[in-house]
């Protein structure tokens, strides 16, 4: 539900439009509402979907220029006010024109001159049969044979619809190149890289396309206003353009001294003043984002070092925390003094590229980006600038070199054909997060959008009101994140970053909660007894292999089906869903119940405690193979939730059944089958603490 602010015109521009057409000729009785979206994630076709989904009546109208191109405005709209339809055993027979402009006739809209609305806004859509054509023209009119019985006219009647504006491109779709799971696999495997020693760092990217019809210069001219930076730059090369606003300095030359400013470290702006603050902080306080900087600071002075007298370069600010239009970033300042028989360009080759684009050490990063990326970068990660004309000194003694100043083609983009082309990319060390480096390109490619529309309003406000918050409800009570999941006690929210408690302190806690329960001991020796370390490799290999889609793998086959069931086909065709590992302690306990569950793993340290002693019950009772098998996170790890607390397979393909089943018999061999021997041990122990505590009570 839209809030209500986002909604146009307001409450009070609604009555006012209506008081001053009351007296008019023709009053109106409808205004028309709207709320504009940002669709930068949907096409057309996709919001269809969604619209349509379990309605009866839906529509999509598209429409395209005679250049081919696409047309300015796409519709679509779902569930009518009403249908009006023609036709011989379909109500209404004869002219269908007189009966759509009685329905219409009935609708007044009112002109909303300060909105710049879509032409339909709201009304009929559907189609008049070729067959109506003898009540226009009677001499046409002959019998004929309806084989197919469809309505000769059919329209729906609307009063809402979603309007796509392709001239302010709020429904293009930006397109990946290699998208998030590509971009996740290039820095997982850069981790690899990393592990080993071949590099400290280095700098994936993926290049996102969005068809845009607007001319290249408008886009410079919103630019410019959206993310002010240091660098802006609009370059026309005639049969294509470059738009850039660029926040990093690559090389300048002051007066022979030579000057680069390593960039590392990003984090998004704030809502408010005081969020804003917030994350900067954050930023100077991330060990990882400092680390990384560090690094290319590092690497900076090494390269100015070789033009220029290492006893001259200095590093003249550490990370700073500079703010632009939609994120923050770490900056510093290396300089030093050209040597003697060193030329600016002789300075432009050292630096160039920078090591925020490419990594450390620089060539073996580069040589990874171009096994991963298998495509030129182009302008991106390059340089813009200029270098100017040799100067003669005063006293014409001398030729002075002429100015130099550039800067890395970030936040660039190329115009070519109609089509936008934007890049970026993330520091990867040693503890990236491929989620998190996806995000962070996706925040820099956020100040950069094709649009061409209205100029964005800054982060915050610069009036000092305070902005509004919604509404708490105060019957609903404040609950932590991880309520009712079983999950480890979480440190205090209001800490900048997480902790990594103590082992000791973990196990404190655990034992804690266990005595507050006084539902089981706090040791459980029943549960000690666990899968064997080669037969739980087996069991995590195969696991892996079915592991749950991503949400970029589910969307990519969803609309593979849609497209097939579009054109006619059935989605099997297209593709089929795949066999995963489920997880889920309701869905795996339906599973078991329903004897569909061909394995069950459950991890010793899952908690509460008690799933440990419900599942294997229910596994014994059903005739399901199961194990308890070591560690929770291991499990999380093959279905993308830490907080797993059982998994099980159902079906396999077929090159791997006869895996599976082996898997399965060396689990029953060495683990379901030995539950007597496991229990007898719990129940001597159990026996033995019994003892000694009435000892020591007699005592």
């Amino acid at each position: 539900m839209l809030p209500a602010s986002e909604i146009k015109p307001s409450f009070e521009q609604v009555t006012d439009i209506l008081k001053k057409s009351k007296d008019s000729p023709h009053p109106p009785n409808l205004v028309p509402l709207c709320a504009q979206i940002k669709a930068d994630l949907f096409t057309p076709t996709q919001a269809y979907l969604k619209v349509s989904q379990g309605a009866k009546l839906s529509f999509l109208y598209e429409s395209a220029a005679t250049t081919g191109t696409i047309g300015r405005y796409s519709f679509v709209g779902a569930n009518p006010l009403k249908v009006l339809k023609t036709g011989p055993g379909h109500g209404i027979e004869g002219d269908p024109l007189p009966q759509l402009e009685e329905e219409l006739a009935q609708y007044r809209v009112a002109s909303v001159p300060f909105l710049q609305l879509p032409p339909l806004t709201g009304g009929v859509i559907g189609y008049v049969g070729y067959d109506c054509v003898r009540y226009f023209e009677p001499k046409t009119a002959r019998p004929m044979k309806d084989v197919l019985n469809l309505p000769e006219s059919f329209f729906m009647l609307y009063d809402t619809i979603v309007a796509f504006d392709h001239f302010f491109n709020t429904g293009n779709k930006a397109t990946s190149n290699i998208g998030q799971t590509g971009y996740e696999r290039h820095v997982t495997t850069l981790k690899k890289h990393i592990t080993k020693g071949d590099i400290i760092q280095c700098v994936p990217s993926h290049r996102v396309a969005r068809p845009t019809s607007l001319h290249p210069f408008n886009i410079y001219r919103h630019l410019r206003t959206v993310n002010p930076s240091p660098y802006l730059f609009y370059i026309d090369c005639e049969d294509f353009s470059i738009i850039g606003a660029s926040p990093e300095l690559l090389v300048k030359e002051e007066a022979g001294r030579i000057i680069t400013h390593p960039i590392a470290g990003t984090v998004k702006r704030g809502q408010d003043p005081e969020q804003d603050e917030q994350l900067a902080d954050e930023l100077r306080n991330s060990i990882k984002d400092r680390a990384e900087h560090v690094m290319l600071v590092d690497l900076a002075r090494n390269d100015i070092n070789r033009v220029c007298d290492p006893l001259s370069t200095r590093v003249d600010r550490l990370m700073v925390v500079e703010k632009f239009s939609h994120v923050q970033h770490l900056v510093s300042q290396v300089s030093g003094i050209l040597r003697e028989g060193e030329t600016r360009f002789t300075a432009f080759r050292s630096i160039f590229p920078a090591g925020t684009v490419s990594g450390a050490p620089k060539v073996r990063a580069m040589e990874l980006i171009a096994e991963l990326e298998k495509e030129k970068r182009g302008v991106y990660a390059g340089a813009a600038g200029y270098f100017g004309f040799s100067q003669v000194s005063p006293d014409g003694t001398r030729i002075e070199e002429g100015a130099m100043d550039t800067c890395i083609a970030l936040r660039t983009m190329v115009w070519k054909d109609d089509v936008a082309y934007l890049q970026a990319g993330g520091g990867i060390v040693f503890d990236s997060d491929p989620e998190d480096e996806w995000i962070e390109t996706m925040n820099k490619l956020g100040a950069n959008p094709p649009k061409g529309k209205k100029a964005a309003p800054a982060p915050f406000p610069g009036s000092k009101g305070t902005s509004k918050k919604a509404p708490k409800n105060p019957l609903i009570e404040k609950r932590p994140r991880n309520f009712g999941i079983g999950q480890d006690v979480q440190p205090p929210r209001n800490l900048s970053r997480m902790v990594r408690w103590p082992e000791y302190v973990r196990l404190q806690r655990q034992r804690k909660i266990l005595h507050m329960r006084l539902k089981v001991p706090p040791a459980i020796a029943q549960f000690q007894q666990t899968l064997d370390r080669n037969t739980a490799a087996q069991a995590l290999k195969l696991l892996n292999k079915y592991r749950p889609e991503t949400k970029a793998q589910k969307k990519e086959r969803l609309t593979a089906e849609a497209t097939a069931v579009s054109e006619g086909k059935k989605k099997e065709d297209a593709s089929k869903k795949p066999y995963t590992v489920k997880y889920g302690l309701n869905h795996v306990v339906g599973l078991i119940e329903n004897k569909k569950a061909s394995l069950v793993l459950i991890p010793n340290d899952v908690d509460p405690i008690e799933l440990v002693v419900y599942l294997p019950a229910l596994c014994r009772k059903m005739g399901v193979p199961y194990a308890i098998i070591k560690g929770k996170a291991r499990l999380g790890t093959v279905v993308h939730k830490k907080t797993a607390a059982v998994v099980a397979l159902t079906e396999v393909k077929g090159e791997d059944k006869n895996e599976l089943s082996k898997l399965v018999s060396a689990v029953n061999e060495g683990y379901a089958n030995k539950y007597e021997d496991h229990r007898r041990h719990w129940v001597v122990k159990v026996e033995k603490r019994k003892k000694a505590l009435e000892q020591a009570i007699k005592i």
